[in-house]
Order: C-alpha cells, then sequence, then structure tokens
C-alpha cells in the first residue's frame, strides 16, 4: 500500500527543514534574534527535529525568557512590555514543541526536561506575567489575544506536569500563588468551548491534578496564610475566590464535565474522571461548606451512583468499553460522594433520591466488586449504613420510600445478594427496624385515616379517590392498604403486601 501524499509531503518538508533548524541554531549562538525570527524557528522545528537537536532548540528559547521579577503589586516595569512580544514566542515554543505530533513524548522528555527544569524559575516569572495580564491585570482586551495567551500557557504548564511531576509538585507546595494561577486558567477559559481536549478541559487536568495533591497536605504547610478549618476548605476559598463567589457557577461547570455528552466517548472519558475526583478531594465528609451543599443540590450523588452503576456494568461484559484504570477509578471515587451525600446535614432529601433510584441494586454490585473488597470506602459504606441511614427512619416520607425500595430490591434479588456480602448483618437489622416502623406508621395512619386534609391513594397505582368513578376499598386483613380495583389489591399482595399485612392483622384499631 502506497503511503499517504499528505505524510509523504510532509516527511520532505521535515528533511528539508533539519539542515535550515542547524543554520538558525549556529546564528542564534553568535547573535539575538527578533520575535518573527524566533516564531520561524519554533515552526520549522515543529515540523520535525533531529534527535540531539531538541535541548539546544528549548535552550534558545529559554535564552529569550529573561527579565525582572514579575510583582503585581508593583507598578509593570516598561520592559515587560517591551520584551512582551519575543518571550511569548518562546514561552509558546516549549509548549508546541512539548505538544508536536512530529516529536516523540518521550525523546522531548530526556532532551528538554533537564533544560526547563534548570530554567523553571524564568518560565514561571514569564507565566505570572502573562496570567496576570489575561485575566486580573486586564492589560488584553481582545479575547483572541486572551484565548491565545490562556492557551499558551496551558500548553506550557501541561509539558510541564507531563514531564517533570517533582518539579510541578514542589512548585505547587512551595511557589506562593501556583494553585491559583491554574485555577484562573482554566475560570477565565471560554466556558462554551469545556469539551476534550480543548484549553479549558487541559486547564482543569490541572487544577484536578492539583487539588489531588494538595488534598492530602496539612492546612498550615500549604495555606499558612489561610484561616480556614482544613486543606479542603482553603482550597474551596480560593477556588470561589476566583469564580467572584459564584458557588453554583463552579458546581455547573464542574458538572458539565460529567453530563456533557462529548465526554462519553471512550477517548475522552478521562474528564469524567476528573470531575469526579475534583470533587472528592476538594470536599470532605461531614464538613458542612457553600461548595458541597451546591454540589449536592446538582444532585452529585446521583450522578455519581449513576457512573458507578454504568461502570460497575461495563466491567462484566465480555469485552469492557473502558479500560481497567478508568472503571477502578470510577469505582473507588464515586461511592465516597454517595457516603458523602448520606453523611451530610440534609441528607433526608439526598438519602431519599438515592433510593427511589436504584441505590440499593447498586450496592448490592458494588459489594461483589473485587476492587472495592479492601478499599477504604467500603469501611465509609459500612459506617454510613451503620450509623447515618437508621437515623433518617424517624421520617415518615423515609420510610415510605425505602419501604418500595426494600421491596423492589427483594423482587430482583438484590436485596439477597445484599445479604450474603459484609453488609448483610446491617441490612437484616435496617430490614427489620424498616418494618417496625413501617408497622408504627401505618397503625397512626389507620387511626387519621379520614382525616378532611389527606387524599387517600390506590396503594398500588397510586390513583386519588376524588379521581375515580367508584371508591377506594380497604384490605380485610389489615383495614390500612386501599386499592381501586381487585386486580391493583393482588399485584400489591405479590409484591410484597402479604408479610405487612400479616404483621398488621394483630395490632388494635386505633379509631
Amino acid at each position: 500500500m502506497s503511503a499517504d501524499p499528505d505524510f509523504r509531503s510532509f516527511m520532505q518538508r521535515a528533511a528539508g527543514s533539519v539542515g535550515e533548524i542547524k543554520q538558525m541554531m549556529n546564528r542564534f549562538r553568535k547573535k539575538s534574534c527578533n520575535p518573527v525570527e524566533l516564531a520561524a524557528f519554533v515552526d520549522l522545528c515543529n515540523l520535525g527535529i533531529p534527535m540531539g537537536f531538541i535541548s539546544e532548540a528549548v535552550e534558545i528559547l529559554c535564552k529569550h525568557l529573561e527579565g525582572p521579577v514579575f510583582d503585581p503589586s508593583k507598578v509593570l516595569d516598561s520592559s515587560f512590555a517591551e520584551r512582551r512580544r519575543i518571550t511569548s514566542v518562546a514561552l509558546d515554543g516549549i509548549g508546541r514543541l512539548g505538544n508536536s505530533n512530529s516529536i516523540s513524548p518521550s525523546q522531548f522528555k530526556l532532551e528538554a526536561q533537564p533544560v526547563i527544569h534548570q530554567n523553571w524559575p524564568r518560565i514561571l516569572n514569564w507565566i505570572r506575567y502573562f496570567c496576570f495580564e489575561a485575566t486580573d491585570g486586564g492589560l488584553l482586551s481582545d479575547e483572541r489575544d486572551i484565548f491565545r495567551s490562556l492557551s499558551m500557557l496551558t500548553r506550557v504548564l501541561t509539558v510541564v506536569r507531563r514531564d517533570d511531576q517533582e518539579l510541578f509538585e514542589r512548585a505547587l507546595l512551595k511557589d506562593e500563588g501556583f494553585f491559583m494561577i491554574l485555577l484562573k486558567l482554566w475560570w477565565k477559559s471560554d466556558k462554551d468551548d469545556d469539551t476534550a481536549h480543548s484549553p479549558p478541559c487541559t486547564a482543569f487536568y490541572l487544577v484536578c491534578r492539583s487539588v489531588e495533591e494538595l488534598a492530602s497536605q496539612p492546612r498550615h504547610e500549604v495555606f499558612p496564610m489561610s484561616t480556614a478549618s482544613s486543606t479542603q476548605m482553603a482550597m474551596q476559598e480560593i477556588v470561589l475566590r476566583v469564580a467572584s463567589d459564584d458557588a453554583p457557577g463552579v458546581a455547573r461547570r464542574v458538572l458539565g464535565y460529567i453530563t456533557n455528552p462529548a465526554h462519553q466517548d471512550k477517548a475522552k472519558y478521562s474528564y469524567i474522571c476528573y470531575a469526579f475526583s475534583f470533587i472528592q478531594f476538594i470536599t470532605s465528609d461531614r464538613t458542612d461548606s457553600r461548595l458541597l451543599n451546591t454540589f449536592l443540590r446538582k444532585k452529585i450523588g446521583l450522578h455519581a451512583m449513576r457512573e458507578l452503576e454504568s461502570m460497575l456494568l461495563d466491567g462484566n461484559r465480555r469485552e469492557p468499553i473502558h479500560s481497567e484504570s478508568i472503571r477502578k477509578l470510577i469505582i473507588l471515587t464515586c461511592p465516597n460522594l454517595m457516603v458523602r451525600s448520606i453523611m451530610t446535614p440534609g441528607a433526608l432529601h439526598w438519602t431519599t433520591i438515592l433510593l427511589e433510584n436504584g441505590f440499593l441494586q447498586c450496592v448490592a454490585n458494588l459489594a461483589e466488586c473485587a476492587y472495592f473488597v479492601n478499599h477504604p470506602g467500603r469501611k465509609k459504606l459500612l459506617t454510613a449504613a451503620v450509623h447515618y441511614i437508621p437515623q433518617l427512619l424517624v421520617h415518615r416520607g423515609f420510610v415510605l420510600s425505602a419501604v418500595k425500595a426494600v421491596k423492589k430490591a427483594i423482587e430482583d434479588g438484590s436485596a439477597e445478594r445484599i445479604e450474603s456480602s459484609f453488609l448483610g448483618d446491617v441490612y437484616k437489622k435496617f430490614a427489620r427496624i424498616l418494618l417496625e416502623r413501617a408497622v408504627f406508621n401505618a397503625i397512626y395512619e389507620r387511626s387519621c385515616a379520614d382525616h378532611f386534609f389527606e387524599q387517600r391513594r390506590c396503594a398500588n397505582c397510586g390513583s386519588i379517590e376524588e379521581f375515580l368513578d367508584a371508591e377506594l376499598k380497604k384490605c380485610a386483613g389489615c383495614l390500612i392498604a386501599v386499592y381501586c380495583s381487585r386486580d391493583c389489591q393482588r399485584e400489591a399482595w405479590k409484591r410484597g403486601h402479604r408479610r405487612e399485612c400479616e404483621s398488621l392483622k394483630g395490632t388494635k384499631h386505633c379509631r
């Protein structure tokens, strides 16, 4: 088969550019160049540069990053504006070469990483300037110029994160304001372009990795000036500061990565993982916060449960769609967000939503997953089942939702699977308490059944009596459940009313 003509043409141009690259390198060693010449040099290198010359090319680019130390609190040095054009070409060149399709990432790392590491103070100094210029400084009025600056900085930082993770993490932990720079790049990016692999998505990847790294560090070490109670709370304060205190906007944008249809594709699914990971690491268990409450109002627990169910089903396929690493990440992350919905203030509402949307079925599948056997999330789920969910049974509405969920779990076999798992004893105790509460509620409701403010509904189909041609009739056994027809009564009997009816037969009629 003949080679692709476009590829053959590209290789011919690249081969012809090698000699010119060498000539330009020799000329740049002897004298300085202007922005146009440096941009032409970057374009040539981007076509393909021989092994052994990458480090020298990056050295030439870094040589043009000299300049005064940037301090946004002081009047800008005029030399920043004077050197801006050539330094932007140099910085953009590092990012372009690091992400070039014609240069092997491993070869670039081998040759360029030592040079970038050595010149990191210069690179970071200009990153600070260009970030200030495009965000807080308001020095750029054209949206296209802002987009170019943000894209340039995102490319450079992505290369640094990929090739020198230790350097990136040290900057995150030691260099003041580095985390805020990453947040500003992400937040300032075009919100309508949050699709992989756009600059906003790439910037969010950097933010997510940073949050994950910072979450495990003591607050007084990474945010010494903050008065927050924890590292997570300090990070939330910074995120909201960058987002102008727009907590709903932050939640809406992060959840957009989860709900965006473009990210359901196998190649782009990692951005969904980043979003769940971001929420997990920036919030904490049993700690109330504005950002967490906003995520909860956006039903993050339900989103996490549905994604978890999807991934558990994918793992059972003969040929799974997603890689093992992706499946493992979702299976170990999403249960934490579900449990967080159960442990937080306002858990009654969020737990009811989970129960009504297949929580028990999801738990049954999760309990059988090999990834979950020794994970800390298993202990958290057990804690939620033992200490938090039973407390909600004092609420009538929750009991009704739980009864329906348990009935459905019995029908589809999920209850039996939970009983045979590590949650078996806890589930049996929960089912027993639930039955007692259901009986108590039924006795109470029977005593108040004819109150004028209550609408009588069929216990099976939910039809309201006032809209029916005939009155609802009570079950002859328990005298509590009411039905619109014999068919509904028979169906309810098969679905589990028999057990409830037998429990109520011996109770005294309180009316």
